[in-house]
């Protein structure tokens, strides 16, 4: 082969080599990737708030129940329901029976006042012979023996109730009794057992 054909062949060679990487060079995407966007957006995102709201019932304006011995208070409260009911309180007022008899029983009438009195007696007489009190009086008698007209020995006022004692002359002596019911006192010679001629009555009304 000659050497023009030899220089030709080689560029035709040439030629289509080059045309074969432009070719692949056109096919390849070289287009540049858009660039990621690496900023971070921040959604802001409102906050559920959740209000409870209390609703207060009216105040009652019912009267205290007052308190008796005989009253008594069930106080049930109410089951609450699953949808957020109220709850409520029941109060039962159980009403005893109510009692007729007086807390304290009344006296029957008013208790006599106390009374006391003085006896001067000697052996012949006494300056207060009758006496008259009530039934339950407490009764006080002080008997005063005087010297003149009595014998030295004194006197002895007996009853069936109570007795003095002997009494010396110028002497006196005072006993207490309640009065249930009357009786008399009777003067005696204390040494001789002798019965004086008068006599004490005390009177129970």
């Amino acid at each position: 082969m000659n050497t023009p054909v030899k220089i030709i062949a080689v560029v035709g060679i040439i030629a289509v080599v080059i045309g074969l990487a432009a070719f692949s060079f056109t096919g390849v995407n070289t287009s540049t990737p858009a660039p990621i966007d690496n900023t971070l957006t921040a959604s802001s995102t409102p906050a559920t708030s959740t209000t409870s709201t209390i609703t207060r019932g009216p105040t009652s304006q019912e009267p205290e129940i007052p308190l008796n011995p005989n009253v008594k208070l069930d106080t049930a409260p109410s089951a609450s329901s699953s949808s957020g009911a109220k709850s409520s309180s029941t109060i039962t007022v159980q009403q005893g029976p109510v009692s007729s008899e007086p807390l304290i029983p009344p006296k029957d009438g008013v208790d006599p006042a106390p009374q006391s009195f003085t006896i001067h007696a000697s052996d012949e007489s006494a300056d207060l012979t009758n006496i008259s009190v009530p039934s339950g009086t407490k009764v006080t008698i002080t008997f005063f023996v005087n010297q003149t007209g009595t014998y030295y020995g004194g006197l002895d006022f007996r009853s069936s109730v109570l007795n003095t004692g002997t009494i010396a002359t110028g002497q006196s002596k005072s006993i207490s009794f309640t009065a249930t019911s009357s009786f008399s006192f009777t003067p005696y010679w204390p040494a001789s057992n002798v019965a004086k001629p008068y006599k004490i009555n005390i009177n129970v009304q």
